[in-house]
């Protein structure tokens, strides 16, 4: 597919934007800020990442300025786009809360990927999407607040996820008693404060990967 997008790069001219001629417009900042004049309507129109007041066109987000060239469309392309989450994507998230049929878990991000999520990030692991093993109560395995890693079953209408591989799962848990971390002993889980045994749904990494969700 042929591309037909011009980057704007250089300095900007200085000159208000309805004298700038079209070299000069072209000396406007490849990477602008919210807000920053791009060109007059006279010259262009406004595409995505634009908007127009006043008969001048700026831009809404912190991206590249690019003109399309055959219909002379001024668009800005966001720096970090916002992701749309699909079938088969790795998140990782936070436990909302639990019932003993499911987890609510909130979707912070792309596993490796700290773009912001498009649409809803309120997403539900099932009990019979929990584990490759039978579990009868899901508060067993996940507690609140607590931090990890599902893979995304659909998108839409409702954010479906599933913790059931081994690498998914628990990233890290807290102490039912006391609210320490707890650290994997055996196939379990021990609080080192006070010595509370507890288990979880983990991940094949618990305790390796550290997750930078607050």
């Amino acid at each position: 597919m042929k591309d037909n997008r011009i980057v704007i790069i250089g300095e900007p001219s200085g000159l208000p934007l309805s004298r700038r001629t079209k070299s000069q417009k072209a000396s406007i900042h490849a990477v602008v800020m919210p807000g920053e004049a791009l060109a007059t309507t006279e010259e262009l129109e406004p595409g995505k990442g634009t908007f127009e007041e006043n008969g001048n066109i700026y831009s809404s987000v912190f991206g590249t300025f690019f003109i399309e060239k055959e219909n002379t469309v001024a668009v800005v392309m966001p720096a970090n786009p916002l992701v749309t989450l699909e079938k088969g994507d790795v998140v990782i998230g936070k436990v909302a809360s639990v019932r003993s049929s499911m987890v609510m878990l909130e979707v912070a991000c792309l596993e490796g990927n700290d773009r912001a999520i498009s649409g809803n990030t309120a997403g539900v692991v099932h009990v019979s999407k929990a584990s490759e093993h039978f579990i009868s109560d899901v508060s067993k395995e996940f507690g609140k607040g607590e931090i990890v890693r599902a893979e995304v079953l659909s998108g839409s209408p409702s954010l479906q996820l599933t913790t059931a591989s081994k690498h998914l799962g628990v990233l890290k848990a807290m102490c039912a008693r006391c609210r320490h971390e707890l650290v994997k002993k055996g196939e379990g889980l021990e609080c080192p404060e006070c010595g509370n045994i507890e288990t979880r749904k983990m991940s094949d990494d618990y305790g390796q990967f550290e997750p930078e969700i607050k």
